[in-house]
């Protein structure tokens, strides 16, 4: 679970390197370095809603980049969804998350997105179809097919990240961007500098 950390929230991924993700809600410049000069770990991620440009010159040093990602968000919608024959759906949930799925007669999953819901919110996750089954609608049906299960189990609003080859399809699917998402990796250990504030909450 995220933990209220200077200027936006901590999650601990786990393994492996016990890898932790700085979420932050808004980038104040001079809080920004300081966090980007205390966190020395190899592989601690920060991500955060402005553009790259901007986190890359407030973190400093020994930070690589991601690609730049877009915050879309949508009101779900129930829709027919449209399946050739030679492909199988199935959906499966545990009542937190739902798991969208395609396959092909072999029982191969060619597509599949994963929706969890949080605070009234669904948010949709790891939409990927295998390479040599793609342009071929399969992502279109499994976001239907959360948005379906969204609208059946009351939620109302999606929110995603999308890289700019997925904002293309989440588009035409009636997504609407509502800024970049900057993210960034400590590629090189540093030094570590005092914060000025403990980076979490005494336990």
């Amino acid at each position: 679970m995220p933990v209220i950390a200077p200027g936006g929230v901590r999650i601990d991924l786990g393994p492996p390197g016990d890898a932790v993700r700085y979420v932050l809600s808004t980038v104040d410049p001079t809080l920004t370095t300081r966090l980007g000069n205390a966190l020395t770990t190899v592989g601690t991620e920060v991500k955060a809603l402005t553009s790259t440009a901007v986190l890359r010159a407030s973190l400093g040093d020994g930070w690589s980049m991601y690609g730049a990602c877009e915050l879309m968000a949508s009101v779900f919608a129930h829709n027919r969804i449209v399946l050739d024959d030679a492909y199988t759906s199935r959906i499966s949930h545990d009542g937190a998350t739902a798991v969208a799925a395609v396959l092909n007669r072999d029982g191969l999953v060619v597509s599949s997105a994963r929706l969890a819901r949080w605070s009234g919110y669904g948010i949709v996750d790891q939409v990927e179809t295998i390479p040599r089954f793609r342009r071929h609608g399969l992502a279109t049906v499994v976001m239907t097919m959360l948005s379906n299960w969204a609208v059946s189990n009351g939620v109302h609003t999606g929110l995603l990240s999308a890289t700019e080859h997925g904002a293309t399809l989440y588009r035409r699917l009636g997504w609407v961007a509502h800024g970049e998402i900057a993210g960034a990796v400590r590629s090189q250990p540093g030094h570590g500098c005092p914060f000025g504030q403990p980076l979490l909450p005494p336990a």
